[in-house]
């Protein structure tokens, strides 16, 4: 029965599509089949978000709103995004078999469509995270963790992976380190920026049960979402010593995806597939 659960619950985590509809009293964000979110651009604009028939919706921020929404135009079969320090908007499309990564700032793309070098054939792409020049791509068929350039081109393949049962998001600090979650470990990963295995947290027993979004702060810490309780959690690092603050309370409502603004310190953005919003914490812990 134990066993059962779980998988069921990794099918709703993969399969979840907020059905509410309106908007978020607390950041003005708009309702939709959300799958994934990404900080845009930075302190100067807003926020990027994917639904689920693979559109993306870009907003700017108008003091604590984000407001103006509209859709990139043309992308229509997008399976993730991320966004990097420099605001650059990076989507990642599927077409049959193969992935094409473009390019987007301030919503005008650079109107060329980069094919993915991937080392073999791979679905399931459920994470994405850019930074530094390189895209980071989390795919579940088979598990597998690549790094690549900007232009399509793979850099390399992270080793360690047998440790992930089902990996869910991806984020990078400022040193290119790369922090995946696996809900169903429960368990956080954490390599290297050249893809060596760093660090395997076991979450068991910490009172997270199925990490889902994960974001980096601006002091570096590490912030985790409980797609199952609501809550978050600051992950702090250092070596191979790791401090887990989790108060258990619950801050949002099945967060599957949450990222930080560090540039402007808006606080948290999370995802909330229940409600079909998306919550904001203006300080994270509050």
């Amino acid at each position: 029965m134990a066993r059962f659960a779980s998988l069921l619950l990794l099918a709703l985590l993969a399969l979840s599509s907020p059905a509410a509809a309106g908007q978020s009293a607390a950041s003005g964000l708009p309702a939709a089949t959300m799958l994934g979110v990404a900080s845009l651009y930075g302190a100067e604009e807003g926020l990027a978000v994917l639904d689920a028939g693979g559109r993306v919706r870009v907003g700017k921020f108008e003091g604590s709103r984000v407001e103006k929404w509209q859709f990139l135009p043309g992308v229509e079969s997008a399976s993730a995004i991320a966004g990097d320090e420099t605001g650059l908007l990076l989507v990642v499309s599927r077409k049959g078999e193969d992935y094409f990564l473009s390019s987007w700032r301030m919503g005008e793309s650079d109107k060329t469509q980069r094919k993915l070098k991937l080392p073999r054939a791979m679905s399931g792409l459920s994470g994405a995270a850019a930074g530094n020049g390189m895209l980071w791509l989390v795919f579940r068929k088979p598990v597998g963790v690549l790094f690549f350039a900007y232009d399509g081109m793979l850099l390399g393949e992270a080793e360690g992976t047998e440790f992930l049962r089902s990996p869910y998001s991806v984020a990078l600090s400022g040193l290119g380190e790369a922090f995946v979650t696996d809900p169903m470990g429960p368990s956080i990963v954490r390599f290297r920026s050249t893809g060596q295995k760093e660090q395997v947290y076991d979450l068991t027993g910490t009172g997270m049960t199925r990490p889902t979004g994960i974001a980096v702060g601006s002091d570096g810490a590490v912030l985790v979402s409980d797609g199952l309780t609501g809550g978050l959690a600051r992950l702090k690092t250092s070596g191979s010593v790791w401090d887990l603050e989790f108060s258990g309370e619950k801050n949002f409502d099945e967060p599957l995806r949450i990222c930080t603004d560090n540039l402007s310190n808006r606080g948290v953005f999370a995802l909330e597939a229940r409600s079909g919003k998306i919550g904001w914490l203006k300080e994270f812990g509050r």
